[in-house]
């Protein structure tokens, strides 16, 4: 949607006449990236010829060549790749990944502007980051420490070991380093910031009013990837059901409650752990509630968990092993949502493991 917008310019020299002529852009589109054809309508409109006898326009058959090059770039495909793929020049990809960049967060903003809770915002918010710096918005954390010290080949290693979040790189021994950096002066740069930043948050955990860098921050919020323990206690506090994660006490609003002990059940209860969206809720509004529970989750927490995942077939799951999740059946057999009360009511009165 955003690449359909006739009020921005394409990179010169990015579509030569005779790709134009060959409908190659499409030809490519129908030939490798089938599976993208039901968005392609974005960008070629009412266009109803077949791509072997009927040109697109110079513009339609730009973008739509545009489009597949920034996939691809996004994704970490190798510059050397690009270029001899789709005939084009690092400084075109450059340029016209920070120009679709700036519209996807132009959207972003237009509907957070319109409603301040979708999901949507912050997921176009990752694909604006992807498309500027072409690397996945898995790798933002790391990129945000280490952008001066790191390419896009050094995020392709880290990818393929696996290595995502800023805790986990800076976690990674000198010599597990070395296998991934190559180059001895640039790996002397980054252990040193890295023991720089773990220096800072020892200075953090030991005393929470020392003043410390916004990076020993964003770290303590790395730090820790999935909780070791949540309890769907329930207990009424504060106008709040109480859960307790790694032990600290997180009141949810009723609403938010009732997705978290739902999700909690059906991974606790289903071999999957997966959940259908109309067995949370009935309705249309799912993603929206899971948004803000999962916002009232983080507000009070100081690890990074991807509470939810989503198959994007409709079906979610709470992203935490079975074997760490407590419910406490007698305060859900009494509570208020008769939804709940049902869910637990042929449990014996106890505390699921």
């Amino acid at each position: 949607m955003a690449l359909s917008g006739p009020a921005w310019n394409l990179p010169p020299g990015i579509l030569s006449r005779y790709e134009q002529m060959q409908n190659a852009p499409l030809k490519m589109l129908y030939q490798h990236y089938d599976h993208l054809l039901d968005e392609v309508v974005f960008l070629t409109g009412n266009y109803q010829g077949h791509y072997y006898n009927q040109p697109l326009s110079y513009r339609q058959a730009a973008v739509i060549k545009a489009w597949l090059l920034l996939e691809q770039w996004r994704l970490l495909a190798p510059i050397q790749k690009l270029e001899e793929q789709f005939q084009i020049h690092l400084g075109q990809i450059l340029s016209l990944g920070e120009t679709t960049a700036h519209l996807v967060s132009s959207i972003a903003e237009l509907i957070g502007a319109v409603d301040r809770e979708s999901p949507l915002k912050d997921r176009l918010k990752d694909c604006a980051f992807s498309l500027h710096w072409g690397i996945p918005s898995s790798l933002r954390s790391i990129h945000n420490y280490f952008s001066a010290e790191l390419n896009r080949s050094d995020y392709g290693a880290l990818q393929k070991a696996e290595i995502k979040t800023l805790g986990q790189f800076c976690d990674l021994s000198l010599e597990s380093l070395r296998t991934l950096i190559n180059k001895e002066d640039k790996l002397k740069r980054i252990n040193n910031k890295i023991k720089k930043l773990k220096e800072e948050f020892q200075m953090e955990t030991i005393s929470t009013n020392t003043v410390v860098s916004q990076n020993a921050k964003y770290l303590v919020n790395q730090i820790s990837v999935l909780p070791e323990l949540i309890e769907v206690d329930g207990t009424f506090e504060r106008e709040r059901f109480l859960v307790k994660i790694n032990g600290f006490p997180v009141r949810l609003t009723g609403k938010s409650f009732k997705y978290f002990t739902k999700l909690a059940w059906a991974r606790v209860k289903y071999d999957s752990g997966w959940i259908y969206k109309e067995d949370i809720e009935n309705g249309f509004n799912q993603a929206r509630y899971l948004y803000r529970m999962k916002g009232e989750i983080n507000a009070n927490l100081n690890i990074a968990w991807p509470i939810v995942e989503n198959n994007r077939l409709g079906y979610y799951r709470l992203n935490i092993d079975p074997s760490k999740i407590r419910i406490n059946i007698e305060n859900l057999k009494n509570h208020p949502d008769y939804e709940i009360r049902l869910l637990v009511m042929k449990e014996p009165t106890k505390t699921i493991d």
